[in-house]
């Protein structure tokens, strides 16, 4: 594991301990002997990772999903699905 990876990996640690915690962000950074600026920092990687990994598993368009009834229990009202998909039912 490169030096990059590890650091990658312990603050992956930090945001889950800070989303957990239930503190301010900078209270848990005096806490944690962190900057707030660092840890504003990893938690936008965190998300930008979170974001990419979604999009990649996410179907490329609403014709990619098989099933339709599925996504309509989701958002039956979406004028962006196809007309096979919403629900007009009231």
């Amino acid at each position: 594991m490169t030096a990059k990876e590890q650091l990658r990996q312990q603050w992956a640690a930090r945001v889950a301990e800070y989303r957990a915690s239930g503190l301010t962000l900078k209270a848990w950074c005096a806490v944690h002997d962190c900057t707030v600026d660092q840890m504003k920092y990893w938690l936008y990687k965190s998300k930008q990772r979170a974001s990419s990994t979604l999009s990649e598993s996410a179907p490329a368009t609403l014709e990619d999903v098989k099933d339709h009834k599925a996504l309509q229990k989701l958002a039956p009202w979406s004028p962006s699905l196809p007309l096979i998909c919403r629900n007009f039912k009231k």
